[in-house]
């Protein structure tokens, strides 16, 4: 809470910068005020549109609060920044299995270990979405 009183301090004297915004958006994240962290994880990336971190940490946020089609455009956002973000591409299968679209969600998760082979959550999509799609073709 002492952060976000300094965060939201420093802006109010002008130091309108987006590492501020950043920083206030993910002391709401990390309080667990997601409405609150939005707008200010939002005008980060406003500011510094090549920041992939503060877009990244955007996405999520936007993907917690149910926002998904919003956090796929971001996390695509993200991997044209930064094509080796493993993150990003297995938020983005994750995306696509909230979606029902388990062929994309299926790349994602592949794109991910292939950055990072240890990727276990990634794994664990993978191994998921296969039984899904075994699942529909049983049908």
């Amino acid at each position: 809470m002492e952060a976000i009183d300094a965060f939201q301090e420093a802006l109010a004297k002008g130091l309108l910068e987006g590492d501020v915004y950043y920083m206030l958006g993910m002391s709401f994240y990390q309080q667990g005020d997601l409405p609150r962290a939005l707008p200010s994880l939002q005008r980060a990336t406003e500011l510094n549109e090549k920041d992939k971190d503060a877009k990244f940490q955007y996405g999520l946020t936007l993907a917690q609060m149910e926002l998904i089609d919003e956090a796929i455009e971001v996390f695509k956002e993200v991997v044209q920044l930064d094509e080796k973000h493993a993150d990003s591409y297995f938020n983005l299968g994750v995306a696509y299995t909230y979606k029902n679209e388990l062929e994309s969600a299926l790349m994602m998760f592949e794109k991910a270990q292939e950055i990072q082979p240890d990727h276990m959550l990634s794994a664990n999509g993978k191994k998921q979405v296969k039984l899904l799609l075994q699942g529909e073709e049983s049908e």
